[in-house]
């Protein structure tokens, strides 16, 4: 059984290729694929997803970190994967505060 990915990444070219890799392993569904972070609470309930991959800001300014803290606090079982190509520091003590699963 595949485990169901969410793409939640502004970058065009990052969540282009997070698509491909998804979709070209057996392992994993791809269930959707946006551009923001704000994932509709809705969504998450009507659909079982087990892994989400998420910017951790976004062009629009929204903050994946509080997205995901969100998140958890609903859906403890989703695995949340938060992405960043900024060399900050307080990034990963925040997802270590907020009990992401993994930060890269």
């Amino acid at each position: 059984m595949a485990y169901h990915v969410v793409v939640c990444e502004d970058s065009l070219m990052t969540r282009t290729l997070l698509e491909k890799y998804i979709r070209e392993s057996p392992d994993y569904m791809l269930i959707a694929s946006v551009s923001s972070g704000s994932i509709s609470k809705s969504f998450l309930e009507k659909q079982k997803i087990d892994l989400i991959l998420m910017g951790a800001l976004t062009a629009s300014g929204t903050n994946g970190f509080a997205i995901a803290e969100k998140i958890k606090e609903k859906n403890r079982k989703t695995k949340i994967i938060v992405l960043s190509s900024v060399p900050e520091m307080s990034f990963l003590q925040t997802a270590k505060k907020i009990r992401i699963d993994s930060f890269c």
